[in-house]
C-alpha cells in the first residue's frame, strides 16, 4: 500500500512539476514530492542517509539557480546528481513493483523499479530549474508528436541491424505499470540532461546548437555503458532527438513526451538481449 502511494504520489509531483501547475494552494510539486518521501519512508526505502543526501542536493540546486554562472556549483550539482542517479548513496532501497516475464525465449522481462535516489533528484531539478522554461503546450507535445515516428524509425532501424534489439510486438499486460513508471524515469533524465546539462552547454556555446545537441546526445548515451557499447550508441542517437526537441522548443515537457513515447513503442515493438528494467 505505501509503495502504491508513494509511487502515485511521486508521477502527480513529477506532472505538477513539468507543467508548472497548482490546481490548489496545497498542491504543488513541493507539497506533493515530500509527501511522496514521507510514503517512500513508511514503505522502508528511505533511511536518515537517504534523506541527508536529498536535503544535500536540494541546497546545491538553490545554491546553483542563485549562483547560474557558477562552474563550481554546476560541477556539484552534475557529480551530486550523478551519484544519486547511480545508486551510489546509501540509505535508499529499491522496490520491485512489479515483474512482467518475457515475451520469448531468448528475451528478458520488465521490472517496474521504485528508486527514490534518481527519482528524487530528478524531481528537485525538474520543479527548480524548470521555472523558467516557455509554457507552449500544445506546440511542444506538437513537435514531440512529429519527431516521435523519425526518431523511432532511426533507432529502432539502428538496433535491429546491429542486433541490439529484436522485433516481438506485445507486453500489453504491462502498459499499466510501465506507463506511469516511465514518468518518473523520463522526467528524472530529462531534468538533468536537458535542464542542467544542455542548458549550460548552450550557456556557454550559443552559437553553437548543434555542437551542443550532439555533446548532449553523447553524455546521454555514456551513461548508458552498462548496457554495452552498442546500447549506448543506441542511447546516444535518442539522446541527440531529445536534445534537438529541447533545443527547438526550450520547453522541457516536449523531451518528456519525445521519450516517453519512444520508450513505450520500444516495450509494445521489441524485446532486449539484456534486462529491461525502469530503474
Amino acid at each position: 500500500m505505501a509503495a502504491a502511494l508513494t509511487t502515485a504520489l511521486l508521477v502527480s509531483a513529477f506532472v505538477l512539476a513539468a507543467l508548472r501547475w497548482r490546481p490548489h494552494p496545497l498542491l504543488d510539486w513541493r507539497r506533493v514530492g515530500f509527501a511522496a518521501m514521507a510514503a517512500g519512508a513508511l514503505a522502508g526505502l528511505l533511511e536518515w542517509p537517504a534523506w541527508l543526501a536529498l536535503g544535500a542536493f536540494a541546497l546545491l540546486v538553490g545554491w546553483l539557480g542563485s549562483r547560474p554562472a557558477s562552474g563550481v556549483a554546476f560541477v556539484a550539482v552534475f557529480a551530486a546528481g550523478l551519484v544519486l542517479g547511480f545508486g551510489l548513496w546509501p540509505g535508499f532501497a529499491e522496490l520491485t513493483l512489479a515483474e512482467v516475464g518475457p515475451r520469448e525465449a531468448g528475451a528478458e522481462g520488465y521490472a517496474a523499479r521504485l528508486r527514490l535516489d534518481k527519482y528524487g533528484a530528478g524531481l528537485i531539478l525538474l520543479g527548480a530549474l524548470a521555472a523558467g522554461a516557455d509554457r507552449r503546450r500544445l506546440a511542444s507535445l506538437g513537435l514531440a508528436a512529429v519527431a516521435l515516428p523519425v526518431l523511432a524509425g532511426v533507432v529502432f532501424a539502428l538496433g535491429l541491424l546491429s542486433g541490439v534489439v529484436a522485433w516481438s510486438p506485445g507486453g500489453l499486460e504491462a502498459l499499466p505499470l510501465f506507463l506511469p513508471v516511465q514518468v518518473l524515469v523520463v522526467g528524472s533524465e530529462t531534468a538533468f540532461f536537458q535542464l542542467l546539462l544542455q542548458d549550460r552547454l548552450h550557456r556557454h556555446w550559443p552559437g553553437r546548437p548543434v555542437g551542443v545537441v550532439l555533446a548532449t546526445g553523447v553524455v546521454f548515451g555514456l551513461v548508458h555503458l552498462g548496457g554495452g557499447l552498442p546500447w549506448a550508441a543506441l542511447a546516444a542517437a535518442a539522446g541527440v532527438g531529445y536534445a534537438w526537441v529541447y533545443h527547438r522548443s526550450r520547453d522541457p515537457l516536449a523531451p518528456m513526451a519525445l521519450h516517453w513515447g519512444l520508450n513505450t513503442l520500444h516495450w509494445l515493438l521489441l524485446t532486449d538481449p539484456g534486462p529491461a528494467t525502469a530503474a
